[in-house]
């Protein structure tokens, strides 16, 4: 039988700079420093062969509440719940978009496994 754990979640945040084609820069970080909004994009992936994730939760302290619907990242204090704590599956990860001046924490915390 087999057996997933959060090693099986993937996270990842994706860089998509929202400056002008000409006054874009080659060094992402020059955008942080002089106060030009960045959007990223987010995504959450279950590589679980043999269950949905549930109740996946991030410590995301620092993440403002209003950057992302609260039905698809629910920000409470310094934790996040992930589509109101719906099962993720294998073939759908989940996808969203937020926009902020520097890329914000979201480490995975835990998630309920049925195999």
């Amino acid at each position: 039988q087999l057996f997933c754990n959060l090693d099986q979640i993937e996270v990842t945040q994706t860089l998509v700079n929202l400056s002008s084609p000409s006054s874009m820069s080659t060094n992402v970080f020059d955008d942080i420093y002089i106060g030009q909004k960045t959007q990223f994009h987010v995504k959450v992936a279950n590589n679980c062969p043999c269950s949905p994730a549930a109740a996946v939760t991030f410590f995301c302290d620092g993440f403002p509440p209003d950057l992302v619907s609260q039905n698809v990242l629910n920000v409470d204090g310094a934790r996040c719940l992930l589509i109101e704590g719906e099962a993720i599956i294998q073939v759908k990860p989940v996808r969203f978009d937020y926009t902020f001046d520097r890329q914000l924490p979201l480490l995975l915390e835990s998630a309920d496994f049925t195999c």
